[in-house]
């Protein structure tokens, strides 16, 4: 009866021919080699009898070769050795990891492999079929390239990102192809867990004030559930902080959190933004394709920033995303699962915008299952003290000056103001102070937007309407005083999106006003 045994030959490294006097040796003594290699030392893979001798085959060895040392026996030739710990190694991975020749046939692959080739009950056996339309011509992948493609596993559609890397020989032929897949997922988390340094907790929100305090206590009592929150509040009350730190608090903090500004996305590509395109679909469009922000999103949270200025046509379909939990890429064949929890915020009025029809009320419902109201800074009674002590400790940190102090006039000011722009307002005119100030921030280092200066936010605006001599037209009046703050807003925004967020009117009523504004102008 014979087995496989592996013996290591101890001798004379460089003696010529060495190689070949023990291949004939062993031949000689009746014994079958299955395998052999040599660095440094003669290794042998082969077929044992048990009626051989060993001893008498070491003895035998010894006198017909005088350089040989030492005949040892091993558990494992080293290619071996190295075979068993890269199959260890890659089948313990994530990726999956498949080679291919250089006709694109498939010769190995790892467990994950195997489970990604095992498609619509066949087993795929060349990379064209594998990555489907997404596969270049294989001769002509002299160089790297990544590919991205959609695949269903276990009844799911999920994409994945390969990279294609050729192996060429010393004249630069590709003898074979290497390909490793990502899930998409897994990439988004890594990039989560680089970013993740970044964001908020409730630790951050600061605020000793009853109704700041309420706030966080509800913020932190919806964060474990998984339905959608709606956070209103004025500008610059920390609507994205809240966002971030319910994010965080949440089940999903370990997946990604993906802020979006609908107020800032350009018009023309929201829909491919949002939701991702195809390689090919349009004019520009990159040459691999684009995840879109839910895509982006799963695992994790979609906060929807200024959610007020989305047009119409995307309310629909943002709702439909919600209602499905499946979005289709622009020039998709299939449509993809999306696991996302929305956050979204708003300072605009959008009972008054459903009732004029430019906010759906059936998306307005769905979003707004948990409101979230964020007090203004005027109303979080001791708030700004603390908020001025942290913002010029942290502002003169930031820009390497010693921390500096406030007299009790600068703060009382501070105290007096209204703040239309609530806590980031307050950071700008600290910030401003202690470039301005020499020692300690004084009341006249303290410069405000005086426009605001008064406490009741029903301050009577100046005018001049006691100069006026009846019959007038308030129409035209009306018309003029409100083309005057459009073409002053679009100047200063270069954005008529921007400009419609500050007027706190939608984009479409900036349009149809300029257009009526032209049209009486000819």
């Amino acid at each position: 009866m014979s087995d496989i045994r592996r013996i290591k030959i101890n001798g004379t490294p460089n003696r010529m021919g060495l190689i070949f006097l023990v291949l004939k040796a062993i031949s000689d003594y009746g014994i079958n080699i299955v395998t052999m290699e040599s660095d440094p030392y003669i290794c042998c893979k082969i077929e044992w009898d048990d009626s051989l001798s060993e001893t008498g085959f070491i003895n035998f060895m010894k006198k017909r070769i005088p350089e040989i040392e030492s005949i040892s026996y091993i558990d494992l030739m080293e290619y071996e050795r190295i075979e068993v710990e890269l199959s260890t190694l890659l089948n313990n991975i994530d990726d999956a990891i498949i080679k291919a020749d250089a006709k694109g046939h498939i010769i190995s692959y790892n467990d994950k492999g195997r489970q990604l080739l095992k498609y619509k009950n066949r087993t795929i056996e060349n990379l064209h079929d594998f990555l489907m339309e997404n596969c270049p011509v294989l001769c002509d992948s002299i160089k790297p390239c990544s590919i991205e493609f959609i695949r269903e596993y276990a009844g799911k559609e999920k994409g994945y990102f390969a990279y294609l890397n050729p192996i060429k020989n010393e004249q630069g032929i590709v003898t074979s192809y290497f390909v490793i897949i990502k899930e998409m997922a897994n990439i988004r988390n890594l990039i989560n867990t680089i970013m993740r340094p970044s964001m908020i907790t409730f630790d951050n929100i600061l605020g000793e004030s009853t109704k700041i305090k309420k706030t966080i206590n509800l913020a932190k009592s919806v964060a474990k559930s998984d339905t959608s929150v709606m956070i209103r509040g004025e500008s610059g009350t920390g609507k994205e902080l809240f966002a971030r730190a319910i994010h965080m608090e949440s089940l999903r903090a370990n997946g990604p959190f993906v802020a979006v500004n609908c107020a800032s996305v350009p018009e023309t590509l929201i829909e491919s933004e949002f939701f991702g395109y195809e390689k090919g679909s349009f004019t520009g469009a990159n040459s691999s394709g684009k995840q879109g922000y839910f895509e982006q999103a799963t695992g994790g949270t979609l906060f929807l920033d200024e959610i007020g200025e989305l047009a119409t046509h995307l309310q629909a379909k943002i709702l439909r995303v919600l209602q499905e939990h499946k979005i289709r890429r622009i020039g998709g064949k299939h449509e993809i699962d999306v696991d996302v929890r929305v956050i979204s915020a708003t300072h605009r009025d959008l009972e008054s915008m459903i009732e004029k029809k430019t906010f759906r009320e059936d998306l307005y419902y769905r979003l707004n299952i948990i409101p979230i109201f964020i007090p203004p800074l005027r109303e979080r009674e001791g708030d700004i003290e603390k908020l001025t002590k942290f913002f010029i400790r942290d502002i003169c940190r930031k820009n390497g000056k010693p921390t500096m102090t406030i007299t009790k006039e600068a703060m009382d000011k501070l105290l007096h103001f209204r703040w239309p722009g609530n806590i980031r307002e307050l950071n700008n005119v600290l910030e401003r102070a202690i470039f301005v100030a020499e020692n300690e921030i004084g009341e006249s280092d303290i410069i405000l937007d005086y426009r605001h200066q008064f406490s009741d936010k029903t301050a009577p605006i100046e005018s001049s309407y006691e100069e006026c001599e009846f019959p007038i037209d308030l129409p035209a009046v009306i018309s003029e005083i409100e083309i005057k703050y459009i073409q002053k807003a679009i100047n200063e925004f270069k954005s008529y999106r921007k400009a419609a967020q500050n007027l706190n009117i939608s984009h479409t009523s900036i349009m149809n006003k300029l257009r009526a504004f032209k049209r009486k102008c000819k």
